[in-house]
């Protein structure tokens, strides 16, 4: 691409990445316990008013009432192991660069 051809101009050096970690922890925002968090807040309004939320945090929202504790603590720890992996994958790096949508 033409930013990793000017960043490599500039003295950069490319490096492959593995996403799929990274990916891996964002989608835990959306399918982990996380969302039993947010829902804590939004419930009584979403109970209300279901309107005034829109569809797709409703449907984000909605898993919420079935986390368990153990979901969250398996979530936890899973979590902090892929932070260790990109820690680790980040080190020396000044900078990362990914493919953006239109």
């Amino acid at each position: 691409s033409d930013a990793i051809e000017r960043l490599t101009a500039l003295g950069g050096e490319a490096v492959t990445l593995d996403l799929s970690p990274f990916l891996e922890a964002a989608q835990l925002l959306y399918d982990g316990p996380w969302v039993a968090e947010r829902y804590s807040i939004a419930g009584p309004l979403m109970k209300q008013h279901p309107d005034a939320v829109l569809p797709v945090i409703r449907d984000v929202l909605a898993k919420a009432p079935g986390v368990s504790g153990v979901d969250t603590f398996r979530a936890q720890y899973r979590l902090q192991a892929l932070k260790a992996f990109c820690d680790r994958a980040l080190d020396g790096l000044d900078c990362v660069v990914t493919p953006s949508i239109g």
